[in-house]
């Protein structure tokens, strides 16, 4: 559980950016709907 969390939280973040209201929390979103289609 904790070496999956840190895994998904460096990629939202590099994917996103620093910026949390216009990099990382879309960043977030996108990756989250993305895992949801995979994962069914």
């Amino acid at each position: 559980m904790g070496a999956s969390f840190m895994a998904e939280s460096f990629v939202t973040v590099v994917m996103g950016g620093a910026d949390i209201f216009l990099g990382t929390a879309p960043a977030a979103a996108i990756l989250g709907v993305i895992k949801a289609v995979l994962t069914g």
